[in-house]
């Protein structure tokens, strides 16, 4: 199985993002699958560059990974068609097209989204679930993983080993 794995770059106050760190250890980790791993900016025009890797790699599956300012991991089931402007307006991604898209990946499907992970229905409406609204638009087995900004060591080791068990599963 080929599989796409995104991240982004340091923000804000932030000197690392953990969502790279853990999508560097899950590529490390899959060994018997053919992956690659890409790093983004953190804009709108980052899809441009994400669009352009998935048409040369070619991927089965696309994981997306990202931070957000909460207490648990969350697997985002759906991407809305809907975006927060710099400006705090919001507008639709593609006007005239669905209100948003469902994953299809089986890992919903698993029963180990117990306690944490958790499965989440709002990716937000800014890089991340813009970037993953266009990915299910092309890739519909595909799952996006929101991290909180602060995670231990040993948080972070469990969650890449519970993502890698899923993916070997498939």
């Amino acid at each position: 199985m080929r599989i796409l794995c995104y991240s982004f770059e340091p923000f804000s106050y932030l000197r690392t993002n953990v969502s790279s760190l853990v999508a560097q250890e899950v590529v490390s980790s899959l060994s018997a699958h053919t992956c690659s791993h890409l790093v983004l900016p953190v804009h709108f025009d980052s899809w441009s560059i994400l669009k352009e890797r998935i048409s040369s790699f070619v991927p089965d599956m696309i994981i997306g990974f990202g931070v957000a300012n909460n207490s648990l991991v969350r697997f985002e089931r759906i991407a809305l068609n809907y975006m927060r402007r710099d400006d705090g307006t919001v507008q639709r991604i593609i006007p005239g097209t669905v209100v948003a898209r469902e994953s299809s990946c089986s890992v919903f499907e698993q029963n180990i989204l117990d306690n944490e992970p958790e499965e989440s229905f709002f990716a937000d409406l800014y890089v991340c679930n813009y970037t993953y609204f266009h990915c299910l638009g092309i890739q519909s087995n595909s799952f996006f993983v929101h991290i909180p900004v602060f995670l231990s060591d040993e948080k972070k080791s469990v969650l890449v080993k519970k993502i890698v068990a899923l993916i070997k599963d498939l």
